[in-house]
Parts: C-alpha cells; sequence; structure tokens
C-alpha cells in the first residue's frame, strides 16, 4: 500500500473520530444542562414547600449495580494477638467461635464480630471533645479501617461513657446497614461491634438510578425541614440477602432520616 493511500486512510478515520466526539460531547452537554435546569426547578419547588437545603447535594451518578456481600476473612491468631497481646486457640460451635482471658473476649456470632478490650484511654481530664474519636480511628486502624472506609454517624457522651458509631463504606458508597459500634466505658474497657461480611463487588448489570433532585422532589419529606445531608449508598431490602441495592439517604436536622430506593424513589 503506497503512502498517498496510508494517508487518505489515516485523514478518513481522523474525520470519523472527530464526529464521534462532536455528538458525544452534544449529548453530555445536553445531559448536563438537563440536569442543571432540573436542578433549579427542583429547588424552587422544596423553596415553595419551605424544605431548605444545607448541604451540598452529591453530582448524579447515572448507573449502578447491586452490591454484593461475602463473609469477612477474619484472622483469629492475629485477633488474639491484637485484644490479648499473645495467641489464644478459639473456642468453636458450629459458625460462633468465643475466645476469653479475664475479662477481654473475642466473639463471633449471627454475622458479627465483637471485640471487649482494655485500652490505656479512658478520657478522664480530655480537654479535646474528640479525642475518642481520635482513638477510636487509632484502634480500627489497628484491625484494618482506614479513615476514608468509615463515615461518621453519631457520638454520645453520658454518665456511663461514650459511643461512636460509623458506617462502613465500600469505595465511595455507604453502606447504611454495615456499621461499627465503639462503646467505652468509665473504666478504660472499650467494645467494638463490627460486621463480619463485607462488600465483595458491583454487579456489572448496571440500571439507571434517579438524581438526588428527583428523589427530594417526589419524596414525601415534611414541608419546613431542612436537609443536612444526602448520601448515596447501599442498603438490604430483605434480611440475609447477600446483595444491597443503591439507595439515597437524606438526613433532616432533626435527625430524621428518609431511605429511597435509588432506581425507583420508593422509600424504604
Amino acid at each position: 500500500m503506497d503512502w498517498a493511500k496510508v494517508k487518505t486512510i489515516l485523514i478518513v478515520i481522523f474525520l470519523i473520530l472527530n464526529v464521534f466526539l462532536f455528538i458525544t460531547n452534544l449529548y453530555t452537554d445536553y445531559d448536563l444542562g438537563f440536569q442543571s435546569d432540573y436542578a433549579r426547578y427542583a429547588i424552587k419547588y422544596l423553596e415553595s414547600r419551605k424544605i431548605r437545603i444545607d448541604t451540598k447535594i452529591p453530582d448524579r451518578t447515572n448507573q449502578l449495580g447491586t452490591l454484593v456481600y461475602i463473609d469477612k476473612d477474619l484472622d483469629f491468631t492475629y485477633l488474639t494477638r491484637f485484644v490479648f497481646g499473645h495467641e489464644i486457640l478459639a473456642s468453636t460451635t458450629g459458625d460462633s467461635v468465643f475466645i476469653a482471658e479475664g475479662i477481654q473476649a473475642i466473639k463471633l456470632s449471627d454475622d458479627e464480630l465483637t471485640l471487649v478490650d482494655k485500652i490505656t484511654y479512658d478520657g478522664s481530664g480530655a480537654t479535646d471533645p474528640d479525642s475518642f474519636l481520635k482513638e477510636a480511628y487509632i484502634y480500627l486502624e489497628g484491625l484494618g479501617y482506614r479513615k476514608k472506609d468509615l463515615l461518621l454517624q453519631s457520638q454520645i457522651d453520658d454518665e456511663n461513657g461514650k459511643t461512636i458509631i460509623f458506617n462502613l463504606k465500600y469505595k465511595d458508597y455507604v453502606l447504611f446497614d454495615k456499621t461499627i459500634v465503639l462503646t467505652l466505658d468509665t473504666g478504660g474497657m472499650i467494645s467494638a461491634t463490627i460486621p463480619a461480611i463485607e462488600g465483595k463487588s458491583i454487579s456489572s448489570t448496571t440500571k439507571d438510578i434517579l438524581s438526588p433532585y428527583q428523589i427530594l422532589v417526589m419524596s414525601e419529606i415534611p414541608g419546613g425541614s431542612v436537609i443536612n445531608s444526602v448520601y448515596l449508598g447501599y442498603k438490604h431490602i430483605h434480611e440475609g440477602e447477600l446483595y444491597a441495592i443503591p439507595v439515597w439517604r437524606v438526613t433532616l436536622a432533626d435527625g430524621t432520616i428518609f431511605f429511597f430506593n435509588a432506581y425507583t424513589g420508593e422509600e424504604l
């Protein structure tokens, strides 16, 4: 093949590619413009119902698949060293595991891992209100959880001690029914309750999901509400299922939480 023919073919390919990119950008710009217009109309509609948005609304994700869960691979050799300082053989009954030494313990049952541990931090004399939160991040890092894997849900401080609840995350998505609960009593005993299952992968079979503005317009959120946060994540619909569907969570200023099926907009 001579150079003239090669050059002609390359020019044709270049022109086809440019046409393809032009059409793609045209549709992308149209979609972004539509989303922007819909967002403006949605905000006006919510304002007409005296509903105020006091948070950044996440960017739209067009399609998502379901999230598949698997049993977490637990290393009890490491866990016993982490809690007791040395290895201890586990006592097992079926799927349950129980290991104890003094007041410290490790228990696995019903897809839940519980650690009862003694730590040097007891919160006494702490002037930083987030001191236990910082300690919690350090403790969980020792169990393989990075700060970016966690979303702080709540902190409770009363006469019995301190409690922190985190939602786990899979990549950028919050797992709304997978929580880690850390409780510290006044004697320095910490109890950690951790899910024994974890996200494995998001199904390659995807479906369109509704935008957060579509969810807010379709919802029955009471008039006069203030929206404090909007998150996209995953949640089980039926107990015991090994997969979860995409869900929008809307939290109001008064603490009320709404969950909406991201595929249909149905309130869960």
